[in-house]
């Protein structure tokens, strides 16, 4: 039952919902003229990420849909990643959440850079910025240009006695994972409790290709935590690859499937067949579009 809800959860990573009056208005592609990926080639600045632990920066990636991914200097597996949102404006980023909140990364003439971070200490360099490239086709738009958070997930395991239902509407929020873990325990899953203490789904990003990069952020101080996926817009298929580790299983994994819209491309439906422990499971998951 622990891997069926792990596959259950991380669908519900891919979607979510809007707020419940309708009141915002979503704007897709708020970034699109500041999208781009930043290299830096010297200067590279270094930010704290927790624990008095430092990243020297050697990239990052803007987003269309306003969420960034910066990539540490390569050790001898792989650069530390850092994740979350930036505003933008005559080539000066604003960082607004994840690990870079409070920075900020001035672009000048010549490929000049300069970092500021949240002390007002200044890191001045100079690097490369390769324009991004906004979705054009309106199925793209519709997934990367914004955000999506869980409104439903519906999920059922084949020959066995085992349904869930989570919706935003009444009884457990779907986006929070920590109410999950409490019901699928009382179903017979031994989720540590401790691992998911305080994991509240805020949004997810899906962003464009090249990067394909899948960004999950949650409420408060919860590290975000990103990963791939693959869709190919025409057949509205999709497959994904979340890397991350709660309790060593519930955020890892791999699946793909189908996708549609409704409400004119405000929400979307993910059909998905997973395998697992507890058999294959059958997985219908909604979500509507955020800022």
């Amino acid at each position: 039952m622990k891997k069926f809800f792990s596959f259950a959860a991380i669908c519900a990573l891919l979607i979510s919902c809007g707020n419940k009056n309708n009141a915002e208005v979503v704007v897709d592609n708020p970034q699109k003229d500041n999208s781009g990926l930043v290299v830096f080639n010297t200067g590279n600045p270094q930010v704290e990420v927790g624990d008095s632990k430092k990243v020297t920066l050697n990239s990052i990636n803007h987003f269309p849909n306003g969420s960034y991914v910066g990539e540490g200097v390569q050790t001898k597996v792989v650069g530390e990643k850092v994740v979350g949102r930036f505003v933008a404006s005559d080539g000066v980023y604003q960082y607004t959440s994840g690990e870079l909140a409070g920075c900020t990364l001035t672009r000048g003439n010549g490929g000049a850079l300069e970092f500021t971070d949240p002390k007002g200490g200044k890191t001045s360099g100079n690097g490369t910025f390769t324009p991004g490239a906004p979705a054009s086709d309106p199925v793209e738009v519709a997934l990367t240009g914004a955000h999506w958070k869980l409104s439903s997930i519906e999920a059922k395991v084949k020959d066995k006695n085992i349904k869930v239902n989570f919706n935003d509407k009444d009884g457990i929020n779907p986006n929070d994972v920590e109410k999950v873990a409490e019901y699928i325990n009382k179903k017979g899953a031994n989720i540590p409790m401790d691992k998911v203490k305080g994991y509240y789904i805020k949004s997810i990003s899906l962003n464009p290709a090249p990067a394909n990069s899948i960004i999950v952020e949650f409420e408060g101080n919860v590290k975000a935590i990103e990963g791939t996926w693959a869709p190919l817009i025409k057949s509205k298929t999709f497959s994904y690859q979340l890397n991350a580790s709660l309790d060593g299983q519930l955020f890892d994994a791999e699946a793909s499937g189908s996708f549609d819209f409704e409400d004119n491309y405000q929400t979307l439906v993910l059909t998905m067949n997973a395998k697992s422990d507890s058999g294959i499971a059958d997985i219908i998951i909604k979500a509507k579009k955020i800022n």
